[in-house]
């Protein structure tokens, strides 16, 4: 593969510079490397979570519903 300008300024760069992956990522890198760890998401949290979004969408809809029309100027809020 030929590496274009641009590639290889950028790895002078890089050199330039000290900079390697190592460095960036550390020095075992992969998945231990990296000071934060997620815990996994226990599944009632995702349930409960997927349940007040999906609530929400259906209120926000309903509320579309019933008050778009006035949001829109179509017609007057004491119209009924």
């Amino acid at each position: 593969m030929i590496a274009t300008r641009d590639q290889q300024e950028y790895h002078w760069h890089l050199n330039d510079n000290k900079i390697s992956s190592d460095r960036m990522v550390g020095k075992h890198g992969g998945h231990g490397s990296h000071p934060i760890h997620m815990h996994p998401v226990r599944p009632f949290y995702r349930f409960a979570a997927t349940g007040l979004g999906a609530s929400m969408w259906f209120w926000l809809m309903w509320r579309a519903k019933k008050d778009g029309p006035v949001l829109l100027g179509w017609r007057h809020k004491w119209e009924h």
